[in-house]
């Protein structure tokens, strides 16, 4: 369900805000593994 939802944010079908509490943290550590921040645009690199 986790990449799931990654695959979702970052093809901005969903938002963050729409995936369920208990899955959010998850779902955030693995967009930040991906490179994508929490709105699914890609990360910064310095």
């Amino acid at each position: 369900m986790v990449r799931l939802f990654c695959k979702l944010i970052f093809t901005k079908l969903k938002t963050f805000d729409q995936v369920p509490v208990s899955l959010q943290p998850l779902v955030y550590i693995e967009l930040s593994k991906l490179g994508y921040d929490k709105n699914g645009d890609i990360l910064p690199t310095a």
